[in-house]
């Protein structure tokens, strides 16, 4: 394929860890899936070697992903991105997708004299139970950094901006990016759900869907077990896994100790996740922390009952479908809760998502106006 670019296009360097499947992964491709392709070329900076769905989608919308594992060594890693962006540019924007690590993307940008800088923040955490001094400091230092380097300082939602930029910072200058989802194919209804489970190979269980990698903050274990003790009071019932990552193993040896292989099903990466949430009665995400997950929005476009972790930020209640429910006090709320909800009637609820702008109708002119030199 060639992969010539015309000097007319305003060209775009995406700077993300990986493409592969995720929440933040599809909003940085969302930027080039609904961008004047014939206006913009769009490249991707990741740092893995590893090829997904999305790589491919990137080369065949006319784009390059550029690989260049180098977290493992910080000391080269400011001239890595400088290099990037002199040998395949010049870029006339740079957008980075990697929370307090925008610092340095941000830095060689304007060392690179590139006129546009966008740092995104697309989470509330790192991760970590403790912040170590170490910790600290590095964000401390990336934050300053950013505010110094990025021109303009994006968010996927309120309390995202104000975990990385600051909160007063992000009040005076940050803005928000809503994550935007493509509505209609999340549409329900009853006859589409009855179709839908015939081709799923679901009978007329109780079924959960989890959805997201399989990496600890997703906290899958912790939803395990709720269902465990939801299986001992609805014996027809069972949970959709999609997704993968490096748990898998871990989560795999679980279900088998507990005897749960015929009702944990692992489906891994699928293009399909719009028909799981049609198909299935409810949703669980019992995440340590998320950013604005793009999937709570899926699901409730979809009138999905979704069973959320109290970690999650209180913005992503769109709907009645929500229920917050404490993962610091063991499963025994959640095993409540879903009891109280079995019985709940599921109805399409579309327009309450694209009444609140949450479609990708207009996204292409929000980043024609983001992206405007």
């Amino acid at each position: 394929m060639d992969n010539k670019i015309s000097k007319e296009k305003i060209k775009i360097l995406h700077v993300i860890g990986t493409l592969q499947i995720g929440g933040a992964e599809n909003i940085a491709m969302n930027c080039f899936r609904f961008i004047d392709r014939d206006k913009y070329s769009v490249d991707y900076l990741v740092y893995d070697n590893e090829n997904s769905p999305y790589t491919k989608e990137v080369i065949e919308l006319g784009g390059r992903v550029i690989r260049k594992n180098v977290l493992h060594n910080r000391v080269y890693l400011q001239k890595v991105l400088m290099d990037v962006m002199k040998d395949y540019g010049p870029y006339d924007i740079v957008h980075s997708h990697l929370m307090f690590h925008n610092g340095y993307v941000m830095r060689a940008a304007k060392r690179c004299n590139i006129k546009k800088r966008i740092s995104m923040a697309h989470s509330t955490s790192d991760g970590r139970c403790k912040l170590s001094i170490l910790s600290f400091i590095y964000r401390t230092y990336m934050r300053s950094i950013i505010r110094r380097s990025a021109t303009q300082y994006l968010a996927c939602g309120k309390k995202s901006g104000e975990y990385l930029y600051g909160k007063n910072f992000f009040a005076k200058k940050g803005s928000i990016i809503k994550n935007r989802i493509d509505v209609k194919k999340f549409a329900y209804s009853k006859k589409m759900q009855v179709s839908l489970r015939k081709q799923l190979n679901m009978d007329d269980e109780v079924v959960f869907l989890i959805v997201g990698h399989l990496i600890p903050l997703k906290n899958h274990l912790f939803a395990f077990q709720v269902f465990k003790a939801i299986k001992n009071e609805i014996p027809k019932s069972k949970i959709i896994v999609l997704g993968d990552g490096d748990e898998k193993n871990k989560l795999e040896e679980w279900v088998a100790q507990n005897n749960l292989n015929k009702d944990i099903i692992f489906c891994g990466n699928v293009k399909n996740v719009n028909e799981y949430m049609i198909a299935v009665d409810f949703l669980f995400m019992p995440s340590l922390y998320e950013g604005f997950p793009v999937t709570l929005v899926e699901a409730q476009s979809s009138g999905l009952m979704c069973f959320v972790s109290d970690h999650i930020t209180k913005e992503i209640k769109l709907t009645n479908l929500v229920r917050f429910i404490s993962i610091d006090e063991g499963i025994d709320p959640w095993v409540r809760e879903i009891k109280r909800c079995l019985y709940y009637t599921r109805e399409n609820k579309i327009d309450a998502i694209i009444n609140q702008n949450y479609d990708l109708s207009d996204l292409g002119d929000e980043l024609e106006r983001l992206y405007q030199i």
